[in-house]
């Protein structure tokens, strides 16, 4: 059988740099391209804007990965990492601060593998000990978590026994698997979430055990202490999301079959679970679209989207948890019109956040029945400070299609500290072919911070005269996207500079005049932030 051409694709925001605007995505770039369907990826980036992504060939059942860095914007080649007898999809991927990387693969047959970049080359793949992976479907991906140190754990579930198995990474490798909570018929695979004091959760849910786990991690004894529970009910509670921020702050959501279908959540403060609470009943739901993540003042916000199934569309909602009220807002809708089908729902949405700022990002998948190719890659923002998504931007069209054995349609997002952001999905091409591409862009999500602008009045002393002037001093924009600044005067351009300048010299100026100096920085679409400052 003729299988449909697939692409993958990495995406870019440029930043509205002022007030949280809409913003500008640009056109992907091609990264590599294969003869054969490329899916499931996952990209990582560090603090120093070093970036790795990995995703399954399915041609001949190999992972592949490619590096770049988020100030060149320049991919090297794609690198085939692991080659094995069965599919591998979602493998994970995760870089340090010091550009090592690390993936984890699971394959179809069963094993785990390893692969470790020193930042010069890649080991071969390896199993990782004790390792056994369950693949019913695709669904049954697993979870990685790392530091900037280096230090990494991943999960999956154990095909043996449908129990859960982690492995604790330090360099150089995985540590034989650990198997952890042996109850019940795990429907939903385990997340892991780690921070840089190496605090971490361990959220999981069962088909036969009514309840949600957490599990917390401790770094002294590199392993997980007994489960602890945060929520029980009747029904099943399963495919779990999971996120801890620098603080050892956590929240999960999970969905909750007790009483109907509905999502619930909970937030760790640090020291115990609070009381779940139900986010939303909807009718219906995809399953494994479920993400959460929270800022370092324990703000929190979960996307899902809804279920119609057959390819109809959907919805795409999100809900917001104030650390200051402690509660949960109404969910509200993201976007319509979303591409709806649960056979495969795991990964559906490349979502993360600016950590500091609570700024965050999502991309996914749309539907326009009305036309032919009628599938899009669309994407949209939220500003924490206002709490609001910006209308939805169409970033690429793919052909509609019905789902068939192949996780297609798969999007992850990865921010780091600076807010440097950088994005991945995987889709169907519109038309015949059998080229497949891998593409990419980078973008900037985080606060861009004040110029910080100075001017000191000053002078020189001549023998028949003396100067008066003033000095600029400011810090360079935070986003590298930055190309130039404009210095008013009065609101007179009296300077254009380049995107490096962080000082100037306003000579000719005359003794306790009264000046406001305004600095405007431009990105490369335009948009801009400005820092004023007046002397005397």
């Amino acid at each position: 059988m003729i299988k449909p051409i697939k692409s993958l694709l990495f995406l870019t925001i440029v930043p509205a740099v002022s007030a949280f605007c809409a913003v500008t995505w640009n056109t992907p770039v091609t990264v590599d391209f294969q003869l054969d369907n490329l899916e499931t990826p996952n990209v990582a980036i560090n603090d120093a804007g070093q970036i790795i992504a990995i995703w399954n060939f399915e041609g001949s059942n190999e992972d592949y990965v490619s590096h770049a860095t988020w100030q060149g914007q320049t991919w090297t080649p794609s690198f085939a990492l692991a080659n094995q007898d069965d599919s591998k999809w979602f493998p994970m991927v995760h870089v340090d601060a010091q550009g090592r990387g690390v993936a984890l693969i699971p394959d179809g047959s069963n094993p785990v593998y390893q692969a470790t970049y020193d930042g010069i080359s890649w080991t071969p793949a390896s199993i990782i000990p004790g390792a056994v992976f369950e693949e019913v479907t695709p669904v049954q991906s697993p979870s990685l978590a790392g530091t900037s140190s280096g230090k990494a754990v991943g999960t999956w579930i154990d095909a043996t026994t449908n129990s859960i198995q982690y492995s604790t990474f330090t360099w150089p490798a995985f540590a034989a698997a650990i198997t952890h909570g042996t109850t019940g018929d795990h429907e939903a695979p385990p997340r892991v979430s780690m921070n840089d004091s190496e605090f971490g959760e361990l959220a999981w849910g069962a088909t036969g055990l009514a309840s949600m786990m957490a599990s917390p991690y401790v770094s002294a004894t590199g392993a997980f202490t007994p489960d602890g529970t945060v929520s029980t009910g009747v029904g099943t509670h399963e495919a779990p999301a999971v996120d801890v921020n620098a603080s050892g702050q956590a929240v999960i959501a999970w969905y909750d079959f007790s009483t109907g279908d509905s999502i619930s959540a909970a937030i760790y403060n640090g020291t115990a679970w609070s009381a779940p609470v139900t986010l939303v009943t909807p009718p219906s739901f995809e399953d494994r679209t479920l993400r959460v993540k929270m800022d370092e003042n324990g703000n929190a916000l979960a996307v899902w989207q809804e279920a119609i199934g057959g390819g109809s569309p959907g919805t795409l909602y999100s809900s917001y948890y104030s650390a200051a009220t402690g509660l949960w807002g109404t969910p509200v809708v993201v976007a319509n019109n979303v591409y709806s089908d649960s056979s495969f729902a795991n990964l559906t949405l490349g979502f993360d956040m600016h950590s500091s700022s609570g700024n965050a990002v999502v991309v996914f998948f749309g539907i326009d029945t009305s036309i032919a190719n009628g599938m899009f890659v669309l994407g949209s923002v939220f500003d924490a400070t206002t709490q609001t998504w910006e209308s939805p931007q169409t970033l690429d069209q793919a052909t509609a299609l019905v789902m068939g054995s192949d996780p297609v349609l798969v999007a992850s997002a990865a921010v780091n500290s600076s807010g440097q952001t950088v994005v991945v999905w995987s889709r169907v091409a519109p038309g015949a072919g059998s080229i497949n591409y891998v593409r990419s862009a980078f973008t900037f999500i985080g606060s861009p911070g004040p110029l910080g602008l100075v001017a000191h009045a000053r002078k020189n002393r001549f023998p028949t005269q003396t100067e008066y002037y003033t000095a600029l001093d400011w810090n360079r924009a935070v986003q590298e996207t930055v190309v130039g600044y404009q210095l008013f005067r009065d609101d007179v351009l009296i300077a254009n500079l380049s995107g490096s300048a962080n000082s100037y010299i306003d000579r000719g100026r005359v003794k306790g005049q009264r000046v406001v100096y305004t600095l405007v920085a431009s990105s490369g679409d335009g948009l801009t932030t400005s820092s004023t400052v007046t002397v005397n």
